[in-house]
């Protein structure tokens, strides 16, 4: 794959029976399930993934996702695109009497600083829940970090500025960047949060103690067991908490 030079979040819902057409992306796709469950479609096999796992998408991979379940789901998917590639093309012509398509919640774009996929060998989800006045502390990772908020809002403070990002919005956080994020209103938030690994480097690496300010009390980290190429439901990385990984280049 080419280099980093776009990301994308796109948080979709799917009623019961909601299908895509069958489809590529034009660069690496990283998708977790937040809510219900979901079927992939891939070479003619089914696999399925609960809330809390997740898939990786090469691209060019020609593949098909829906809710063959009795109750809605939700999927986040974070794209990892070259200069001009597509999101997303359908492989072939719809036939007619197709299954209803999914409904976008949101959808973010940002340009990110170019840096090589094939740098980094392993990929990781979690969600954070934030309470009102939660924080993180002072920290960095040594890898590309790409953080979409779910619910609330959000704020950043690196390099002497202060972000705000809203429910529906995606940052980046390059490799080495030192920053806090934290919730700074009164009511609760939540973030998903796609790491792209170097294998064997830290997840996250702690630059001040737990109890230096402005960390007032700590993110909570969603629950979930491993999918097969995503791991996720990770205790919570900048807690010092141990991470579970996947290799990127494997299948689900």
């Amino acid at each position: 794959p080419g280099p980093v030079e776009e990301a994308q979040s796109l948080l979709l819902e799917f009623a019961p029976g909601a299908w895509t057409p069958e489809h590529t992306h034009g660069g690496l796709t990283l998708v977790r399930v937040l809510e219900g469950e979901m079927t992939l479609r891939r070479e003619g096999v089914d696999h399925r993934f609960g809330a809390g796992e997740g898939w990786v998408e090469a691209a060019g991979d020609v593949h098909a996702a829906g809710n063959a379940g009795a109750t809605p789901a939700r999927v986040l998917g974070t794209f990892l695109l070259a200069r001009g590639a597509p999101l997303t093309t359908v492989a072939g012509v719809p036939s007619q009497g197709a299954p209803p398509g999914p409904v976008t919640v949101f959808q973010s774009r940002r340009v990110a600083a170019a840096a090589a996929a094939t740098a980094f060998g392993e990929a990781a989800t979690t969600t954070l829940g934030f309470a009102a006045g939660a924080w993180t502390p002072l920290h960095s990772h040594p890898g590309l970090t790409l953080v979409a908020v779910l619910d609330g809002e959000m704020t950043v403070r690196s390099g002497g500025r202060e972000t705000v990002y809203r429910t529906g919005d995606l940052w980046i956080e390059p490799p080495g960047d030192v920053h806090v994020a934290g919730n700074a209103t009164a009511t609760d938030a939540r973030v998903a949060v796609t790491f792209l690994l170097r294998p064997g480097a830290p997840v996250t690496t702690l630059e001040a103690p737990l109890e230096a300010p402005p960390v007032r009390a700590l993110p909570r980290t969603g629950g979930g067991a491993g999918g097969a190429a995503v791991a996720a439901g990770a205790a919570a990385a900048l807690l010092g908490a141990a991470l579970s990984r996947r290799r990127r280049t494997r299948r689900a």
